[in-house]
């Protein structure tokens, strides 16, 4: 498998990362009865984007993620991997780049995942736990490895 790099997402990916959040997670949304629209889905996309990061392997483009530092952990805020590159490791790759960031700065790691989203099993096979939930997420953390 390909080594994935992280790009930092620039104004000029939006349309990419807005049709990549529209195919991962409209099927997942509808079955927890969570409905949105482009709008809803473009606000989602924009919030925290200066966080945002293009997922490369070779020169393809695999996915996206956005993730935040905050005193205790850092946040993944909305991580997808395209479809046609699912199952094949590279989430577990960015999840490793993404938790060596938050060991070198002292942190635990923290997401929301949809109740529907089968990468929960991803999660939880990483070692995140569920700690809290509301009516249509999970709240997962994976502490800090001492």
């Amino acid at each position: 498998m390909s080594e994935i790099k992280l790009v930092k997402a620039t104004k000029d990916n939006l349309p990419e990362v807005l049709a990549l959040r529209i195919a991962t997670m409209s099927q997942h949304l509808e079955e927890v009865g969570w409905s949105m629209s482009e709008e809803e889905h473009t606000k989602r996309v924009m919030k925290h984007f200066d966080c945002g990061h293009i997922i490369w392997s070779d020169k393809t483009v695999v996915g996206f993620i956005k993730y935040k530092e905050h005193p205790k952990s850092l946040d993944i805020i909305q991580f997808q991997i395209s479809p046609e590159h699912q199952g094949k490791g590279f989430g577990k790759q960015v999840l490793n780049v993404i938790e060596a960031q938050a060991q070198n700065a002292g942190k635990g790691l923290s997401l929301k995942v949809l109740k529907a989203n089968p990468a929960k099993r991803l999660y939880e096979r990483f070692g995140f736990q569920i700690v809290d939930e509301d009516e249509f997420e999970y709240f997962m953390e994976k502490p800090l490895k001492t």
